[in-house]
């Protein structure tokens, strides 16, 4: 509980909130390659095991053999403790999401001032099996789309 003096003599009391700690080490489930599920070879993602305060992760896309978008990602545990994804697709800026929930196997990533993506998830839904989400606020619901991604060799992530 917060508690805060406002002018000359209101008290406000305010609930301070924040996502309960979360230990990089923890998304040591993300760590490794990843095919998408019913696309076509050579799209994915690749995620480094959590080394200290971030894991880093490439996201492709290909298209007749050729490489047609790309995604460099981090999630990154500030000095402040708060932990974030760090997306730069295809060459353009920066975006930064605050992670503002997570379970055991699941993380979810805000920036409601972004146009879109707003929300991005990342679930390990079965042994083997991750589900990333993105999507962006509209009428009361997320609205977006969701990649099914398959744990495969690093050797040759696109077999």
């Amino acid at each position: 509980m917060l508690t805060t003096r406002i002018g000359t003599g209101i008290i406000a009391s305010a609930m301070v909130c924040c996502v309960s700690a979360l230990e990089l080490s923890e998304l040591s489930w993300m760590g490794g390659c990843w095919m998408l599920d019913g696309k076509a070879s050579g799209s994915g993602e690749m995620w480094t095991e959590p080394l200290g305060n971030m894991l880093l992760g490439i996201g492709f896309m290909s298209k007749q053999d050729n490489v047609s978008r790309y995604e460099y990602m981090r999630i990154e545990k500030r000095e402040s403790g708060e932990i974030y994804f760090v997306a730069i697709p295809s060459g353009q800026q920066e975006t930064e999401f605050r992670l503002t929930q997570h379970t055991e196997k699941r993380v979810v990533f805000e920036n409601p001032a972004h146009d879109f993506p707003q929300r991005i998830t990342y679930s390990q839904i079965a042994e083997g099996v991750m589900q990333a989400k993105a999507g962006s606020k509209k009428d009361d619901s997320y609205k977006g789309f969701e990649l099914t991604l398959l744990r495969t060799d690093c050797q040759s992530p696109s077999r």
